[in-house]
C-alpha cells in the first residue's frame, strides 16, 4: 500500500480456513480461536447453516451460504471477516451452497476470497458443476485483481508432481476432485 508519501507499505493479513461440521453451536469458540491466532480472514466449511446472509458477530462480519431453507441442512460456506477490513468489502456474491466470493480493496487493487467447500467422494456429476461455477467465479477477475481459492477442495490428486504444491511422496489415491490437478 502506498502511504502518500512516496513509500509503499507492505500490508499483510492471515487468512485461513477450517472445516468446522456445523457452525451453529459454535461461533464462539470459532471467534476465540480466530482472535488468538491472529486471524483477519477465515473461511469455514461444511457449516451446515441454512439460507444465505450476513451477521455481525462480536469483531468480525459474517458472510454465509447454504442449503435453502426447506432442505436438510448440509454443506454451506461462510467467510469471517475482522472489522478492520470491513470498509474495504467492495461486493460479495452468494453462488451456492458451497461457493461464495468476497471483494476487497487492497491499495489499488482487488482481492476476490472464493470461499469453496467441494463435493467428497462418489459425486462426479455434483463436483463437475461445482468446478463450472468456480470457473465462472475465476472468470469473473478483473484485470486489476486477483482471487484466492480458501476453503475445501476434498481432491485427492495422487502422486502427480506439481512443483510447489505436490510432491513425489503423496498417496496413490484419486478422487472425483483430482480435477484440481487440471483447473
Amino acid at each position: 500500500i502506498n502511504n502518500g508519501h512516496g513509500t509503499t507499505l507492505l500490508e499483510y493479513w492471515t487468512i485461513a480456513t477450517w472445516n468446522v461440521r456445523g457452525v451453529n453451536q459454535k461461533m464462539t469458540d470459532i471467534i476465540e480461536e480466530i482472535n488468538k491466532r491472529q486471524i483477519q480472514i477465515l473461511v469455514v466449511t461444511e457449516t451446515k447453516k441454512k439460507g444465505r446472509g450476513s451477521l455481525e458477530i462480536d469483531d468480525y462480519i459474517f458472510l454465509y451460504s447454504g442449503k435453502e431453507k426447506e432442505n436438510r441442512a448440509a454443506a454451506g460456506v461462510g467467510i469471517l471477516i475482522h472489522e478492520s477490513l470491513k470498509s474495504r468489502i467492495l461486493s460479495y456474491s452468494w453462488i451456492n451452497e458451497r461457493i461464495i466470493s468476497v471483494k476487497i480493496r487492497t491499495g489499488r487493487n482487488h482481492c476476490n476470497i472464493i470461499g469453496v467447500y467441494a463435493q467428497g467422494e462418489g459425486e462426479r456429476k455434483n463436483s463437475e458443476i461445482f468446478y463450472k461455477r468456480l470457473q465462472e467465479c475465476m472468470n469473473k477477475t478483473g484485470k486489476k485483481e486477483y482471487s484466492l481459492v480458501v476453503g475445501a477442495l476434498n481432491a485427492r490428486v495422487g502422486r502427480l508432481t506439481i512443483q510447489k504444491i505436490v510432491r513425489p511422496n503423496a498417496e496413490n489415491t484419486l478422487n472425483v476432485n483430482r480435477r484440481l490437478r487440471d483447473f
